[in-house]
This record gives C-alpha cells, sequence and structure tokens, in this order.
C-alpha cells in the first residue's frame, strides 16, 4: 500500500505541475534567485532567497509525499529594494526515506507574494542513503552530507517526477530589458542606460548603433552581469546625424528578450531668431514675418530650436506696402540671431498727354493733387496708391478740359 500511495502522489504533483506550467505568466510574479538544500536524518532542510515586486508571503517546499508551508511576514520577512522587494527563508520538511524506491529524493520549492503571483517552481535532488533494518525498524544513517547533494546516480532510471521537472526546465521565462535612456555627456558623446533581469542568470547584453539608413556604426557587449543588472554603457562617440540603438539580453540558457529602441540625434546644436519690423504703421497694417516658410510671426517675435546654418527670412505682404526683400540670416548654436525689415509706402506713377499740340504750344499743362504743372508726356512718380485727381491748366484761347480721378497702383504708370 505504502508504494501504491508514493505512485498516486506522484501523479497529483504531475497534474498540478502540468496545470501551473499552462498558467499565465503576464505579470512579474516573485523570482527565486538562489536555494540549497541538505538531507539530515528524517529531514530535508531548505534555505531559499528571492526578489520580487511584491512582499512574499507564503513558501512551500514538497519533498517526495510530505509538503511543508510556511507563512512569511511582508515587512518583517521582506526587504524592501529598488526593485521591489527581497528576502531569505528556510524550511525544515520532515521525510522518512525508507518509504522510498528510488535513489532520489526529489524536492520543488514555490514560492507566493501578498497579490496571489506564484513564482515559477525550481526543484533539486538528494541522494537517499542506504538503509538498515533493524528489529523491523528502518533508520538512516547519519553520515549523510552535503557530499550527496546532486551528484547523479549510476544507471539510475529516470522517476515520474524527474521527468516533471523536465516538462518545467523548457518552459524557462526569457530575460527582461527595461526601456534605454539615451545620456548626452559631450556635444559628440552619447552613452545608453537602462536595467534587466532572469531568472537564471544574464548571461549577456549587446548594445548596438544603427545609422538612419540601418547601418551598424558601433556596439558594445556586457557580460556575465548575474540576475539583475542596472548600469549604463560605455560612451560613444558618433558624427552628427540621426540614429537608433537597439539593446537586446540573453540569459544563461539561451533565451533572448525582445528589443528595446530608440532613436535619437547628434546635432551641432541650435539657435533662435528675432525679427523686428518697420514702421509701426506697417505692423499696425498687419505685417509679419517667418523663417524657412513656417507659421508666420509678429515683430520682435522670437523662434527657437533652429539648427545651425543658414535659413531665410521672408516678410509678408500687405496692401498698401512694398515689403522687405528676403534675407539669410547665419544662426549659431546656443545665440539668438536678428533680423529686420522696413516696409515703405507702395506707390506708382502717372503720366498725362495733352491734345492738341495747338493747345501744348499756348501754354497747356497739367498737375496731379495740386501739386507743380507738369508739361504734356511728364511722369510724375511716388504717388501713393489710390485715387489721385489732375487738373489742367487754363490758357487763354482755349476751353480747359475737366478735372480727372486717376486710380493709382503699385508698381504700375497710370496715364
Amino acid at each position: 500500500m505504502g508504494k501504491k500511495y508514493f505512485s498516486t502522489v506522484i501523479l497529483f504533483v504531475l497534474v498540478f505541475f502540468t496545470c501551473c506550467v499552462a498558467t499565465s505568466d503576464a505579470a512579474r510574479k516573485p523570482d527565486i534567485i538562489s536555494y540549497d538544500a541538505e538531507l539530515l536524518q528524517n529531514a530535508i532542510e531548505v534555505n531559499v532567497k528571492w526578489q520580487s515586486e511584491y512582499p512574499v508571503t507564503r513558501a512551500q517546499v514538497t519533498a517526495g509525499n510530505k509538503s511543508k508551508e510556511i507563512e512569511l511576514d511582508p515587512y518583517d520577512d521582506n526587504i524592501k529594494d529598488a526593485y521591489g522587494y527581497h528576502g531569505e527563508a528556510s524550511l525544515m520538511v520532515p521525510v522518512d526515506s525508507s518509504g522510498f524506491y528510488e535513489d532520489y529524493i526529489s524536492y520543488v520549492i514555490q514560492l507566493e507574494d501578498d497579490v496571489g503571483g506564484k513564482s515559477r517552481r525550481v526543484s533539486g535532488r538528494l541522494k537517499v542513503s542506504d538503509v538498515s533494518v533493524q528489529e523491523g525498524e528502518a533508520e538512516t544513517k547519519d553520515d549523510l552530507t552535503k557530499e550527496f547533494i546532486d551528484k547523479e546516480p549510476k544507471e539510475k532510471k529516470e522517476g515520474m517526477i524527474d521527468k516533471v521537472l523536465k516538462v518545467i526546465e523548457r518552459h524557462d521565462t526569457p530575460p527582461v530589458i527595461d526601456d534605454i535612456i539615451v545620456n548626452r555627456p559631450g556635444k559628440k558623446n552619447v552613452s545608453f542606460a537602462s536595467q534587466a533581469i532572469d531568472d537564471k542568470g544574464l548571461k549577456k547584453i549587446t548594445f548596438k548603433v544603427f545609422t538612419s539608413d540601418g547601418n551598424l556604426v558601433q556596439e558594445q557587449e556586457l557580460n556575465d552581469l548575474g540576475k539583475i543588472w542596472k548600469g549604463t554603457t560605455k560612451t560613444f562617440s558618433l558624427d552628427f546625424g540621426k540614429y537608433k540603438i537597439v539593446a537586446q539580453a540573453t540569459d544563461t540558457a539561451g533565451n533572448t528578450s525582445p528589443e528595446k529602441s530608440k532613436e535619437f540625434t547628434i546635432s551641432m546644436g541650435a539657435g533662435s531668431l528675432m525679427a523686428s519690423i518697420n514702421p509701426e504703421a506697417a505692423i499696425a497694417a498687419g505685417a509679419q514675418w517667418r523663417v524657412d516658410a513656417s507659421a508666420w510671426q509678429k515683430s520682435s517675435a522670437t523662434v527657437s530650436g533652429l539648427a545651425v546654418g543658414t535659413h531665410a527670412v521672408e516678410f509678408e505682404a500687405i496692401a498698401g506696402w512694398a515689403k522687405p526683400a528676403n534675407q539669410n540670416i547665419t544662426i549659431q548654436a546656443g545665440k539668438t540671431a536678428s533680423a529686420s525689415g522696413t516696409y515703405s509706402k507702395a506707390t506708382g506713377m502717372l503720366a498725362v498727354t495733352i491734345i492738341p499740340q495747338a493747345a501744348v504750344d499756348a501754354g497747356a499743362e497739367w498737375k496731379a493733387d495740386n501739386g507743380k504743372w507738369q508739361k504734356s508726356g511728364a511722369t510724375v512718380s511716388g504717388l501713393a496708391i489710390g485715387t489721385h485727381a489732375v487738373e489742367f491748366k487754363m490758357v487763354v484761347g482755349w476751353a480747359k478740359p475737366a478735372n480727372q480721378n486717376v486710380t493709382i497702383q503699385a508698381d504700375k504708370t497710370a496715364s
């Protein structure tokens, strides 16, 4: 009956393990970072250490057909750190080696945090010593020490629990790497910070720098980092341009994390530009300026974040005013360049012809807006845009034409 009972327990553990392997592991669960065990007389002593996002409140060890569970205090047994909580606990599991029919006792450890998250199961095996029977009572020799731990038996047949442990091993989780932080210690220098974690141990973390067109320019590999790594790469010296940093972690089992990447730019720096407009009448009429065909700006406004180099300044066209010509302004890193533009009143011209020639010979002339008398065919420039009055001079023996209103347009000659 004892052997049959033992088999039933193993099958229960198998089903229990299989169900747990299929469980989703979306949230960060407790991580067993180290453990060891010692086979004593009629007991197994297990010591386990953990790292967890939440306090660990329960530890359980199953050995053979025995199980031991202890409750842990979320404050006294857990120490707060930058990654959550860490701690250590010991459990003593009573066992009766005379009830086993294999050379090894397998044990399984699992932790649970205060929000119900369970760690992956870790396992080990301890060799069972020879059993001597005296007066109908089985005894385990007292000379069992750590020399028996994790030593392989000769020609040992694989047991049910061993098969289950192999299934669990195949479900090892890959490492996790955090987002990348780009540091700029110098004008053309850059370094990268991040952190990574793995339940078995981080074999390496690779940082690769690519240009915007996908060419690898520099890389660094960090090795043998333990289960938790947080740090910064070396300083990379890069030319001006756009880049992308890609990081990936690999654990000791060969599992790789999803890649983390971030784009960044090494630029020559940036400067600002301020432009003023004159006269006030032009500003009141709506005169504005802009740089590199961007949004229009009011007089004395400052545009920042301009790349080092040459930029084009343009002034807006407004009715009744002649706008300034476009200007090219040089921007320097960390400095504010200035530009100015002066609007002038838009003007046109007027030319008047008098006929017949006999009237001209008799002294006929014309004038605009009570200005100076002009001869036939003369052109008056600088007339403001709009309507102007043309008057003709009285000449003896001739009837003069009636006054006329003439519309002047910018940069055109009316007649």
